[in-house]
């Protein structure tokens, strides 16, 4: 299975993430507070599916494309 992309609106209250990712290799970089953790959190809850941490992150919609 091959994660193809990463969408999610409002996470946080204001943030939003679009994350496409490459076939072989993809880099995830910004600043501090950009986001980054918080869209690892989700795609991991995504796909586990883990209840407990999607109720954690505040966010509108999220959704995982493999």
């Amino acid at each position: 299975m091959r994660i193809a992309e990463l969408h999610a609106t409002n996470v946080h209250g204001y943030l939003p993430i679009d994350i496409k990712f490459f076939e072989s290799l993809t880099f995830i970089t910004g600043l501090n507070g950009s986001g980054k953790t918080s869209a690892l959190r989700l795609l991991m809850a995504l796909q586990t599916p883990n209840i407990e941490e999607l109720g954690a992150i505040s966010y509108s919609r999220a959704a995982v494309t493999v």
